[in-house]
């Protein structure tokens, strides 16, 4: 939950929470902001995609301007809005 998660994982890393994706056999990890609407910044995609092996979107907060550099580091993005 993007807006409720903050006090339940603020003592874990971004890189613990990323491997605990793979334990728990999800199938990707989404990386988003803060906030709807938000980007991760590109120092937090490259934590969590070297974190993992599973494909990485990136799911709020893309647009023209960041894409390109989003897209050198990911397996996509998700456009919802």
């Amino acid at each position: 939950v993007k807006h409720g998660s903050h006090a339940i994982v603020a003592d874990r890393t971004i890189e613990e929470l990323t491997r605990d994706l793979a334990f728990f056999d999800a199938d990707g990890v989404i990386a988003t902001g803060q906030r709807t609407g938000n980007v991760a910044t590109i120092e937090e995609i490259e934590e969590i995609g070297s974190a993992t092996h599973l494909p990485l979107l990136v799911g709020s907060g893309v647009n023209s301007g960041n894409i390109v550099e989003i897209l050198k580091r990911t397996n996509g993005v998700i456009v919802a809005s």
